[in-house]
């Protein structure tokens, strides 16, 4: 596979992840899991949410995946052919 192929893979991946994340909690929800493990959406002062675990995990998920759509985008520009 080259640069370009696996660059637009990257790109296309990372935005459905990110799209899917948006309407529906499931990646922000595994990697709440995965992080907190049971203490995640404990309740705390009587609000369930994520406090138990101290951080927002649909900003790392969102984090994570928007970076890895940057590398992406790189990784496309750089395998770019220069045309004399």
């Amino acid at each position: 596979m080259n640069i370009r192929k696996l660059g637009i893979t990257i790109v296309l991946i990372s935005s459905v992840v990110l799209i899917v994340n948006r309407f529906n909690t499931t990646f922000s929800d595994f990697a709440g899991k995965l992080f907190c493990g049971k203490s995640f959406l404990q309740p705390v002062n009587g609000v369930l949410g994520e406090a138990s675990c101290g951080f927002k995990a649909d900003m790392y998920v969102a984090l994570t995946f928007t970076a890895t759509t940057i590398l992406g985008l790189i990784l496309i520009f750089v395998s770019k052919k220069k045309v004399n």
